[in-house]
């Protein structure tokens, strides 16, 4: 494996970014405008959680995901609530440049490490790590273990 971030990143671009989580869950990974990746799961009408408050303003009846559920909206009959990696901590600018722009440009390649994104080694926080589309898959699977069975 290449410690080019940027290479890494265009890699977990390629990985699945839907399923079905084992409770029979639909879920999805986006990498959105900024460069970080974000989690879904959706819950079809008549799921016992789909007439809730929005989960964005109120408190969840179970596990929350990672930093909270940031995004929830009904839309054909589905109820589709995320999460994001934008957050205090989560890795989403180095030395002033946002993750899309090393994503978009050739010229960060071999500038920034994997190893030091992963481990907390950039920015002016300490601890401040890149969420990979291992760790948001992550977070999906318990997540959907916490909702229970669809």
């Amino acid at each position: 494996m290449t410690d080019c971030l940027r290479a890494y990143i265009l890699d977990e671009d390629t990985k699945p970014m839907s399923g079905i989580t084992e409770e029979g869950y639909d879920w999805e990974i986006i990498r959105n405008s900024m460069g970080f990746l974000c989690g879904y799961i959706i819950l079809k009408e008549g799921h016992k959680y789909y007439d809730e408050p929005d989960f964005t303003k109120s408190k969840c009846p179970f596990k929350q995901p990672h930093c909270g559920v940031t995004f929830d909206q009904i839309e054909n009959n589905q109820r589709r609530l995320g999460f994001d990696t934008g957050h205090w901590k989560d890795l989403t600018i180095i030395d002033s440049v946002r993750l899309n722009k090393i994503i978009e440009d050739p010229n960060y390649d071999n500038k920034y490490s994997v190893n030091k994104a992963l481990n907390g080694n950039y920015g002016d926080i300490p601890g401040t790590t890149y969420k990979n589309y291992d760790f948001v898959l992550n977070e999906i699977v318990k997540w959907s273990e916490s909702i229970g069975k669809n």
